[in-house]
């Protein structure tokens, strides 16, 4: 098996470079040209020495592909790679891998799967750039193949331009009087984290005033060494902003006393109201209806604070919580579920809170489990016996419970065609029995419905379990009433009415006896005696021996 193995590793690799070949020389067939790479973002402003990224993608919706080469050409005195990730790519085999030279301006790459990819989104690097001066900063495709399985699909080869425009420079150091204030120690109640996103776009900020300070100025903006400008004389202690616009901002303060204008105090802020873009969510059972783990395919952007998690929602439950890097090219796969009809939701959330909703419908059709015969009653000591039919090879599933008690689990597996059949011996009393069949993937059948059965005991022993009990009772209760009523007149009565009394009790006693006694010799007289028979023996016996004392202690009074 491990040979087998082997074989069609090598098989597959043997495959792949022979579909990059193929891309090394470009000697495809020409197909109509279907498929697309793209850049994303596809334009953008930054600052000189910001660091951003854009992502290589490919669109093929009509047909599969399974490889991709291409190069790219930028100006390496505008922008400049810092690095190149393939986290998160739909490849996984790279004959050239991912390089970039900052001298040529140039970035290339060859790569591929053994499994073909199918849709909009499919990420095959992600490239970290670095603004370096103010201009026009083109990023295109100098060249580009997509292939699907030796066919050469490409398409469209659509570029990117960015627009560098220079960074915020610090304002001119200014000398700071001695024994000027000290900067402004600036907090938020609406926003405390400066690294943290709100919805909330209308923030409050607050200062503690000394007493010598006269004045304050203060000023918000994007620019992160922003200098205040608008004074308040004399000085106000908090200052509420009103419909801010969305992404990163600056508060700033600065205090004066008699000595001069102090330090500059600067608190940041990040504000994104609008939710993530809309989008859609599809189930893919990958063409088995009874699959428990259906592949979710979602995914969306967050264009100012990014997304933070997905939180995926099962007929109003919460089921799980997933972060974008976990994302396989927009797909998700949830732990085995339960036959039936399921309504999917996905709930995208920036990092702000915000989030966008999207929903589907699915089911999940149950494996297929009959039951041909189970008992409603069985005699005590007799094997439950329960016949049916499922799958071949997977586990039934037996659930028992005896009136209140926690149900209990047997398991047994189907034959190679699906048959199966259960015996066992219950102990008397009655149960609840219902079975649920379940295959090493996960997928269930439907449980059945709850069967009532009885392990009833046998006949002879139920009759003398009566028997004994109800002889028992009226023996007690005979010498009971006999030994209150003596004791009561034993005073009154003279000596032969006591004589005559204890005859009458003696009487009722040998009434008694005998009953108890014809009973004892009844069973005695039978060859085998069940368990059940031989308590029932022992208690007689026991019952007559408890009697003949307290009749004898009685008359010897």
């Amino acid at each position: 098996m491990e040979k087998n193995k082997r074989k069609s590793f090598f098989r597959r690799w043997i495959g792949v470079w022979a579909l990059f070949l193929f891309l090394s020389f470009f000697n495809f067939v020409k197909s109509q040209g279907s498929a697309s790479l793209y850049l994303s973002p596809a334009s953008g402003t930054y600052q000189t020495g910001q660091t951003f990224s854009v992502s290589v993608l490919v669109k093929s919706e009509k047909e599969a592909m399974n490889a991709a080469e291409a190069t790219l050409k930028f100006d390496p005195s505008i922008i400049r790679v810092k690095s190149i990730s393939k986290a998160g790519s739909i490849f996984s085999f790279w004959p050239q891998e991912p390089t970039f030279s900052n001298t040529a301006g140039t970035i290339k790459f060859t790569g591929g799967s053994p499994t073909s990819y199918k849709g909009s989104r499919g990420k095959i690097i992600t490239i970290y750039f670095q603004a370096q001066k103010e201009g026009k900063a083109i990023l295109s495709f100098t060249s580009g193949r997509i292939a699907a399985a030796g066919l050469d699909i490409t398409g469209n080869l659509n570029g990117a331009s960015f627009t560098i425009v220079a960074g915020a420079q610090p304002p001119p150091e200014t000398q700071i009087p001695t024994g000027a204030p000290s900067a402004p120690k600036i907090t938020s109640p609406t926003h405390p984290d400066p690294e943290k996103w709100y919805n909330n776009n209308s923030p409050k900020f607050e200062w503690e005033v000394p007493s010598d300070v006269v004045a304050v100025k203060l000023a918000y903006g994007r620019n992160s060494n922003l200098v205040p400008i608008v004074l308040y004389e004399p000085p106000i202690s908090s200052k509420q902003l009103e419909d801010i616009g969305e992404g990163v901002w600056y508060f700033a303060a600065q205090f004066k006393n008699e000595q001069g204008w102090g330090q500059i105090s600067r608190f940041k802020f990040q504000i994104d109201t609008s939710p993530p873009k809309d989008f859609t969510v599809s189930v893919d059972n990958q063409g088995d209806p009874t699959n428990p783990t259906p592949i979710f395919k979602f995914e969306t952007e967050d264009e100012v604070s990014g997304i933070d998690f997905y939180e995926i929602i099962l007929n109003n439950q919460s089921f799980a919580k997933v972060k974008p890097e976990e994302l396989k090219d927009g797909t998700w796969q949830p732990s085995p579920l339960d036959p039936g009809s399921y309504v999917l939701e996905i709930k995208a959330f920036d990092r702000a809170g915000n989030f966008s909703l999207a929903s589907t419908n699915f089911s999940i059709t149950p494996l297929s489990l009959e039951v041909f015969q189970i008992p409603s009653k069985i005699k005590e000591g007799k094997p439950l016996k329960i016949e049916g039919k499922t799958l071949p090879q997977i586990t039934v599933n037996f659930f028992f419970q005896k009136g209140q008690e926690k149900p209990t689990l047997r398991q047994i597996k189907s034959d190679n065609e699906g048959y199966f059949k259960f015996e066992e011996i219950l102990p008397v009393g009655k149960y609840f029995i219902w079975l649920q069949a379940q295959d090493q993937r996960g997928a269930k059948s439907l449980a059945t419905e709850k069967y009532s059965v009885e392990v009833a005991p046998e006949r002879f022993t139920l009759f003398f379990s009566i028997f004994l009990a109800i002889l028992i009772l009226i023996g007690l209760g005979i010498i009971f009433y006999l030994w209150r009523r003596i004791l009561r007149e034993k005073e009154k009565i003279k000596i032969e009415e006591a004589k005559k009394r204890k005859e009458i009790k003696l009487k009722a006693y040998t009434i008694l006896r005998d009953s108890i006694k014809s009973q004892i010799d009844y069973l005695e007289e039978k060859v085998d005696l069940s368990r059940s028979e031989t308590r029932i023996l022992e208690a007689l016996k026991k019952a007559l021996k408890e009697a003949e004392e307290a009749i004898k202690e009685e008359l010897e009074k």
